[in-house]
């Protein structure tokens, strides 16, 4: 009865309609319950994911995005159908709105204000509920949280489209008078939405298939190697790429000088002796006569240390320490008792001491270094190795960094950053603040997995801190051999970065073969037709936002997996690439004909979704939707 007392009253007032609505759903006991739930769950689940359950979140979508995207689907949907079906269907089917035109109100009024109620109550939860989702993750201590409150925020915003086009439907189902399939509809769209980015992904998957396995890693390396060669190209033939590329041929052509511990003579010992065996300085019990309990790579000649022992201390960022490391050396002689292994060190060439890339090594050494040897207790206790991007819990090499790569804000990494940021120049800056963002993209949000190759990770893992490695019969933890390592575990993160980087420029390994899912172009059409699929247009524009260009394709990952998607948004190709220098190992690698590279060039051919496209179709669909609503609204609708 106030209704039609109310809008008897021939004083209007500037959205009387507006104000009227959105008192009663104010002082609406379901609505209330039902906000307040939506918002008290969602708040704390993401303290909790933020704050204390950092382990479970990291590259696992589910927990950090689609539950949250989730609840922002259900809460939107109630009200669409709670908003729309009280004040449009019950509205007309009473009459309220037949007295409301009877008053003078224009039925344009009638349905803009209404629209607007609409509007101003979802943006707003949509709004807050984001602000809420940003500020707990922002302000968590874990560099993990922050890193998801920066680039997965973003992506929460693909419920604007949800909320546009599910007002749309729903408006125009009132207005063909079919009002009773409102709640049927409605929850037909929330679960089509919620189903996409299963559906999208399954559906993709199985188009994909001949795809090899590892394209995703693959176009993702080629996209840094193009994202450095733009600055190589920026800075000229004497840029720090190019000098640091052309160095590893020197590091290549190094030749070790060996000395006992404790002396200054070098000894002559003969390299061509094939019963030499070598192991790295990690051996805990290397005193032990049994060869069963000494760590892998265990060089089994002077040979093959000589060529592999500093390239693969580089690939671990441990290659400054090359001099400073013992190794231990016995030999292969079927003589009883066994010859202990004795420490020695060995000597670089001094060729490899005037490059760029050592005296770079050498200048952030000085600039990381600990200060105290409180420091470097600290950095090497059992709590900063788990830390770290060196430990290994002994899961599947594909799980380590998404179960334990707990970066928080003590990470030594990002303090030694900022003091060398400090400190570069233009061009030096550039290189560290992609570096940043590699480690960022893959070993917090991800596992390294669209970085690394993780079949090779098994020669030098051993390199790494690990929990519970299996000695012969014994399961063990050992990390005192820690007591080696003088270099700071930022400054070994940044230099592993940095050589991977400049690896991925130089050398593009790629099989050769008849199959034409061998070939980018192939593959990027193949994907490129993946996107007429309205599902896999939908995931992609709620979990391929990023505001940065190489987090794109680390982010461009299976629905609630770590994988690398293969479906990337990008497909890049190497140009002029030489079909004969496949499969080549450690500094052989760099011996390209191109500025020490092993193509001409690295060229984008195109995106396989336009996502802004794709936007502005959803939007022109919504807007067609509203606006034939309102045309029946207008024209039959209101007799």
């Amino acid at each position: 009865m106030h209704k039609l007392q109310f809008l008897c009253n021939k004083k209007f007032f500037s959205l009387s309609i507006f104000k009227r609505i959105s008192l009663e759903i104010l002082t609406s006991k379901t609505w209330i319950i039902f906000t307040s739930a939506i918002f008290l769950f969602a708040i704390i689940w993401e303290i909790l994911l933020s704050f204390s359950l950092v382990q479970i979140q990291i590259g696992d979508r589910l927990f950090t995005s689609y539950i949250p995207l989730s609840l922002m689907l259900i809460w939107i949907t109630f009200f669409h159908i709670f908003n729309i079906s009280q004040n449009f269907s019950k509205e007309i089917e009473t009459g309220v709105i037949n007295l409301e035109i009877r008053s003078g109100v224009s039925k344009s009024r009638l349905f803009w204000e209404r629209a607007l109620i609409n509007k101003v109550f979802t943006f707003s939860f949509i709004f807050i509920y984001i602000f809420l989702y940003f500020f707990w993750f922002i302000v968590s201590p874990s560099e993990t949280s922050k890193l998801i409150a920066l680039k997965f925020t973003p992506g929460l915003f693909f419920i604007i489209i949800y909320d546009l086009f599910l007002m749309g439907v729903l408006l125009l189902i009132i207005m063909i008078k079919k009002s009773a399939l409102i709640g049927v509809v409605g929850t037909f769209v929330f679960v089509l939405f919620a189903i996409t980015p299963f559906v999208g992904a399954i559906s993709s998957s199985n188009n994909l298939m001949r795809i090899p396995n590892d394209f995703a890693s693959q176009n993702y390396s080629l996209q840094i190697a193009k994202k450095v060669n733009d600055l190589s190209e920026k800075y000229g033939e004497n840029s720090y790429i190019n000098r640091m590329i052309n160095d590893m041929k020197i590091f290549k052509e190094n030749k070790f000088t060996y000395y006992k511990d404790g002396e200054t003579t070098p000894w002559n010992i003969d390299i061509n002796d094939t019963y030499w065996k070598i192991a790295i300085f990690s051996t805990p019990e290397y005193k032990k006569q049994s060869s069963s309990y000494l760590r892998n790579p265990v060089y089994a000649s002077l040979e093959d240390f000589d060529k592999n022992y500093l390239y693969d201390l580089m690939l671990t960022g441990l290659g400054s320490e090359v001099e400073k490391l013992p190794v231990f050396i016995t030999k292969q002689k079927d003589v009883y008792p066994q010859i202990e292994y004795q420490k020695i060190y060995v000597n670089l060439s001094p060729g490899v001491k005037e490059t760029t890339t050592w005296k770079w090594m050498e200048r952030i050494n000085e600039i990381g270094a600990f200060k105290t040897s409180e420091e470097k207790e600290k950095a090497y206790s059992p709590n900063q190795i788990t830390k770290s991007l060196f430990y290994n819990d002994g899961s599947a090499y594909k799980e380590i960094a998404n179960k334990y790569m707990r970066f928080s804000g003590e990470f030594e990494y990002f303090e030694t950053l900022e003091k060398l940021l400090k400190q570069a120049d233009e061009q030096e800056t550039k290189l560290l603040n992609l570096t940043k963002e590699i480690i960022k993209g893959n070993y917090l949000l991800l596992n390294g997995g669209a970085f690394e190759n993780f079949a090779m990770r098994e020669s030098w893992n051993k390199f790494n801190f690990l929990k519970d490695e299996r000695w012969n019969n014994d399961v063990k933890t050992d990390w005192t051999w820690s007591k080696f390592l003088g270099i700071a575990p930022g400054v070994r993160t940044i230099q592993k970065i940095m050589f991977n980087l400049i690896e991925k420029t130089a050398y593009v390994e790629k099989e050769n073969g008849s199959d034409p899912f061998l070939k980018e172009d192939t593959v990027f059409k193949q994907i490129k037709a993946q996107f007429w699929n309205p599902l896999n247009v939908f995931w992609k524009q709620f979990i391929n936002i990023s505001n940065d260009e190489i987090s794109d394709l680390p982010l461009d990952t299976q629905p609630f997996s770590p994988e690398p998607s293969k479906a990337v948004t990008t497909v890049y190709k190497a140009v002029g690439l030489d079909s004969l220098s496949n499969h080549k190992m450690g500094f052989d690698k760099f011996t390209g004909q191109n500025n020490g590279r092993n193509y001409e060039s690295i060229k984008a051919i195109g995106d396989t979704i336009n996502l802004p496209l794709s936007y502005v179709m959803m939007i022109l669909i919504v807007l067609i939707f509203i606006a034939l609503s309102y045309f029946i609204f207008y024209k039959k609708i209101i007799k």
